[in-house]
């Protein structure tokens, strides 16, 4: 006998979260806990009602469904997310694996294939397709060729260099950074441009950036915008 499996629909398109109601509620074995639009009547839900299978829309308006995964997987750690998706654009769902979904069915996708990614996600097992599969493969096949080349770059840094990286990277200038580390700014001025040529980079924010994409740099990145004009800043800001 299967497990019943209870699931919850976060969908902002009434249309086709009615018809996955319907498509579930026909089944023996799972039915819809709730269909919901609203972030906090989500989380309400979450919180009140017991649900093993959450989808949720990758195009759900006025909200990010990145933020809804990472807050379900956050407050409930053995919750299932499975995202429903108009299409299947590589580094979107690169995105939602990361982020902590289970499954990834595009919204074209015939009602059998729906229910065995339900099913396949309720039993601990990631369910997408193989396209998706060797995307996944290629981001872990990339990661580790960044975390090497990472470390072979830090291997040519000096102990002082990474700790002014580390202090660039919370947003110090080269002025303050002297007064911390009790040198001059001279000194200070020199190693950031050591830096800068031993990663290859032009401006300080891009190698901060290329720290924190390679892992050389572990903390959250603290800033908004990754590249653009954040990161044409001169070495000597």
């Amino acid at each position: 006998m299967k497990p019943h499996i209870r699931v919850l629909v976060a969908d902002d398109n009434k249309l086709f979260s009615d018809s996955i109601a319907v498509l579930l509620n026909s089944l023996e074995d799972t039915n819809i806990a709730a269909s919901v639009v609203d972030p906090q009547i989500m989380s309400d839900t979450l919180r009140s009602s017991p649900v093993d299978v959450v989808l949720v829309s990758a195009d759900i308006e006025n909200v990010s469904p990145l933020r809804l995964i990472r807050e379900i997987k956050s407050e409930h750690q053995n919750v299932k997310v499975i995202v429903l998706a108009l299409n299947c654009k590589d580094e979107s769902i690169l995105s939602f694996i990361e982020t902590g979904a289970s499954g990834y069915v595009l919204r074209g996708a015939s009602s059998d294939e729906l229910i065995r990614t339900i099913e396949d996600v309720h039993q601990a097992r990631i369910s997408c397709s193989p396209h998706v599969a060797s995307l996944a493969f290629a981001r872990v096949s990339e990661l580790s060729r960044q975390t090497r080349k990472a470390n072979n770059q830090a291997s040519l840094l000096t102990p002082r260099e990474k700790g002014i990286l580390e202090l660039i990277a919370t947003g110090l200038g080269n002025k303050e950074i002297a007064r911390q580390l009790n040198i001059s700014l001279f000194t200070v001025k020199n190693h950031v441009h050591n830096i800068l040529e031993k990663l290859h980079v032009k401006y300080r924010r891009e190698a901060i950036i290329y720290a924190y994409k390679s892992g050389l740099l572990k903390q959250p990145w603290p800033y908004q915008e990754l590249d653009g004009s954040s990161a044409r800043e001169p070495a000597t800001w």
